[in-house]
């Protein structure tokens, strides 16, 4: 038996397995958890943004100028600010219920706009 013959079957197994967890690595890093909040959060909402927008617009009135799916302090919620004449209302609806989580009357701007303050800085 020559060399070539001796190695070439422990070689195609080493292959093989090689082969067949490349492919086990794959299909698990499909089936991982997304890392990105925006990707996580919005495959755990079961309602969408337009409907969680139209169900506050019809229950408080108004018309929806942010909105935001926020999953950092409480359960996943659609927060909604809402503007009706001179008045501002905040609205959080529950992402994967719809119910109305909390609405309160948002009387001030203050930190809601940090974009703005940045690039102020920056302009400075």
């Amino acid at each position: 038996m020559t060399a070539f013959k001796r190695w070439t079957k422990p070689a195609l197994l080493i292959a093989g397995g090689l082969v067949l967890a490349s492919a086990t690595v794959a299909i698990a890093a499909k089936q991982a958890v997304p890392e990105n909040d925006a990707i996580r959060e919005s495959q755990a909402a079961k309602i969408t943004l337009s409907d969680a927008i139209a169900r506050s617009q019809t229950q408080f009135g108004g018309k929806a100028v942010k909105a935001e799916l926020e999953g950092d302090e409480g359960p996943l919620a659609y927060e909604i600010e809402l503007v009706n004449g001179q008045d501002v209302r905040e609205v959080r609806l529950d992402a994967v219920t719809g119910a109305v989580l909390s609405s309160k009357a948002d009387d001030s701007d203050e930190g809601e706009d940090e974009h703005e303050g940045a690039a102020k800085g920056l302009a400075d």
